[in-house]
């Protein structure tokens, strides 16, 4: 493409990836994913219904359909998306927190812990959110910060985290374990071993094991300071992921968007466009070929490439033996127009194959096929991309 327009030649685009991922976006709206709690031994139904309407109301209020659609429409395009679980306080005049559902509008802004293996990342140690804000703005909402004031020349000296515009700031969430002990007494009671107010003997003690107790923390920085520290009230990041296609290839982690294996296809169909547009834009008008002193008697041949006269008059002209030559003839070339033409439809029909996606999936069938078989085939395709609304 840089080539091409640097040398000022045609490089168009045709997406034919968007409708791919709008028509599995648009599934996943229909069938919007909720919350459902299930009671175990030691509760009852009414309970799981009590928290049920609790969870109900949280995302009523958190609008968090479109977080959630969000997180999914970037993973279906680019792999990978995010949302977020936080607290916000219920008024001004109180202290109360309520608990909200939150969109990350850029999931390139998280970087997480790449050692995770969960596919909910609920091992992750650490995590990252960043967000770049303009200098007039943080310095309204950090009016203590000791670097507010700094001039433009010095904030340059901040490296990758400012510039004269604004500054990153980034939310360092990290996990912090501390182990305990816990203890199973003959008497069939346990008990943590820091918790005891008096040694137990030995003999008392049927059983030891280890215990991990989690203290989420997340501090917001910039690159010289921390701005704000606070201890989250749960056991995990609230940094909800949403996968596409996960793959491990040759010991890295892939993240398969709905896109992915129409690379190659999508920039050839835009190489093959740009190639007719190039011909037609190139396509001389076809001229007349005709001998010395044929086009002397009508001055419409002046025209006759770019006109359409009702006639054309020539002067006969005579070879040396007095024969009669042939009349003017039109020069014809056939430019490379229906061949880049051909091949761009063997890349939408690639294309269509590769998303596993077909014309009757978008609403579109032969005259040939019956009701069932569309649906059939409507059924096929949400098959193959069921992985996507699942996760």
């Amino acid at each position: 493409r840089a080539a091409r327009e640097q040398a000022g030649r045609p490089a168009l685009q045709f997406n034919r990836q968007a409708q791919n991922v709008q028509m599995l976006v648009n599934t996943i709206r229909q069938n919007k994913p909720a919350i459902r709690v299930n009671p175990k031994s030691d509760s009852t139904v009414e309970e799981a219904k009590y928290f049920q309407g609790i969870i109900r109301h949280i995302e009523y209020a958190s609008q968090a359909d479109m977080c959630r659609e969000n997180a999914a429409e970037y993973s279906i395009g680019g792999g990978f998306g995010f949302y977020r679980i936080t607290t916000e306080y219920a008024s001004d005049d109180s202290f109360d927190l309520d608990i909200f559902i939150r969109r990350i509008a850029d999931p390139k802004t998280v970087l997480f812990d790449p050692n995770v293996m969960q596919p909910d990342f609920s091992d992750a140690r650490w995590c990252q959110v960043w967000e770049y804000m303009s200098w007039d703005v943080y310095k309204q909402k950090y009016p203590n910060s000791d670097h507010a004031s700094w001039d433009p020349v010095m904030r340059t000296e901040w490296g990758d985290w400012a510039d004269e515009d604004g500054i990153w700031l980034c939310e360092y969430w990290q996990v912090e374990t501390k182990y305990r002990t816990l203890m199973m007494l003959r008497d069939g009671t346990s008990i943590f071993e820091d918790e005891l107010q008096a040694p137990v003997p030995e003999s008392f003690v049927v059983r030891r094991r280890q215990i991990e107790k989690r203290t989420v923390k997340c501090d917001l920085i910039n690159a010289v300071e921390i701005l704000a520290s606070t201890v989250w009230a749960g056991d995990w990041i609230p940094i909800m992921v949403v996968l596409g296609k996960e793959l491990f290839v040759e010991g890295k982690r892939k993240f398969i968007s709905l896109v992915r294996n129409n690379r190659d296809t999508q920039q050839l169909l835009n190489a093959a466009y740009s190639g007719v547009a190039e011909n037609i834009g190139l396509t001389n008008r076809v001229p007349y070929i005709g001998y010395k002193g044929s086009f002397k008697s009508d001055k419409n041949w002046a025209q006759a490439h770019v006109t359409n006269p009702a006639f054309l008059e020539f002067d006969p002209v005579y070879g040396e033996n007095g024969e009669l030559l042939p009349p003017p003839q039109r020069q014809t070339a056939e430019a490379a127009i229906g061949a880049l033409s051909q091949l761009a439809g063997m890349m939408i029909d690639s294309n269509k194959a590769g998303a596993g996606i077909f014309d009757s999936s978008l609403g579109a069938a032969e005259p040939e096929y019956s009701g069932i078989s569309v649906q059939r085939r409507v059924r096929q395709a949400d098959l193959t991309n069921l992985h996507f609304s699942d996760n």
